[in-house]
C-alpha cells in the first residue's frame, strides 16, 4: 500500500479544536502550527496529546502564512502522497486511499476531488473524470488536491508564498500551484470523489469585498495566463460581477481587476 500523508496548517489557539482520526496503517499526520503568541491551556494540552502519537509529526513554525504552512509540509514529508487539508475540516481516510488508487493506475502526478459541506450540499457536479487545463484549474479548491510526493519534489513545485491567507494577496495559490504544474507536463485530473467535509462558509467564495481580495484575483490571473491576462481578466469580470455589484462592491471590483 501506498503511504499517504494529511498535511494540516493550524494557526494559534486553534489547534485546540483539532480532530486527528484514530491510528490507521499507511497514514500519518503532519501538522503546521504557526503562532507568534501565547496559547491557551486547551491549546497547550491539544499539543501535548498530539505529539504523544507515532503517526503524527508536529511542527511549530513562527512565520505566518498559509502558503508557508504548506510549503513546510511539503518538504517534510516523507509518504508517497500527500493531501493538502486545513483544521477545519473532516475526511474520509477510504475514500483517500481510493483516489490514490485511480492515481496509480492512471500515472496521475496531481489528483484533484470535491468536498462536501455540512448542510448536505456538494461542490460534486460531475460524475466522470476530468483533465485538468489552464481554464479549469481554478475550480478545485485548496482542500481538494492530492499530490505524488516524487512528482512535486522532482520539480521542485512548491505553493507561491506571496500569495495566500496572511499575506497581502489572501487568495489564489491553489491556482497557481496547479498551473506551475501543468507549466511541467504533469498530469492532472478530478476525480468524481467526494473526501472531506467543511462548512459551507469559506474563504473562496468572498473575492470582492477588499482591495487586497480583488487584486489577488488580478494577480493570480497574471501569474497563470501571461500575457492573455488582461483578456482573462476581463472575462472574470463579466462572470463575476453580478456578485460584487449585488453585495455593494461593483465599482472596486472592476477598478482594482482591470484599470492600472
Amino acid at each position: 500500500m501506498e503511504t499517504i500523508d494529511i498535511a494540516i496548517s493550524t494557526l494559534g489557539n486553534r489547534i485546540k479544536d483539532l480532530e486527528i482520526p484514530n491510528y490507521k496503517h499507511g497514514f500519518h499526520y503532519i501538522i503546521v502550527h504557526q503562532y507568534i503568541s501565547n496559547l491557551n491551556n486547551e491549546a497547550i494540552n491539544r499539543i501535548n496529546k498530539i505529539i504523544d502519537r507515532e503517526d503524527v509529526l508536529y511542527i511549530k513554525h513562527t512565520q505566518l502564512g498559509l502558503t508557508k504552512s504548506r510549503n513546510i509540509a511539503i518538504k517534510q514529508s516523507e509518504s508517497d502522497y500527500i493531501f493538502i487539508m486545513d483544521d477545519d475540516v473532516s475526511y474520509d481516510l477510504e475514500k483517500m486511499k481510493l483516489l490514490v488508487e485511480h492515481m496509480k493506475k492512471d500515472n496521475v502526478s496531481v489528483g484533484t476531488f470535491y468536498h462536501k459541506y455540512t448542510n448536505g450540499l456538494s461542490t460534486l457536479k460531475s460524475k466522470g473524470i476530468i483533465r485538468h487545463n489552464k481554464y479549469n484549474i481554478g475550480n478545485p479548491s485548496s482542500i481538494d488536491i492530492c499530490l505524488r510526493r516524487s512528482d512535486i519534489i522532482e520539480h521542485n513545485i512548491l505553493f507561491d508564498e506571496n500569495f495566500g491567507l496572511g499575506t497581502s494577496l489572501p487568495s489564489g495559490e491553489e491556482m497557481i500551484f496547479l498551473s506551475d504544474c501543468l507549466d511541467k507536463n504533469l498530469n492532472l485530473i478530478r476525480y468524481p470523489i467526494e473526501i472531506c467535509t467543511h462548512s459551507p462558509i469559506t474563504s473562496g467564495i468572498d473575492f470582492y469585498s477588499s482591495v487586497p481580495k480583488i487584486r489577488a484575483k488580478r494577480e493570480m490571473i497574471k501569474r497563470v495566463f501571461r500575457k492573455k491576462y488582461y483578456f482573462i481578466s476581463l472575462l472574470f469580470v463579466i462572470k463575476k460581477f453580478k456578485y460584487a455589484y449585488k453585495a455593494g462592491y461593483g465599482v472596486n471590483f472592476i477598478k482594482y481587476m482591470l484599470l492600472p
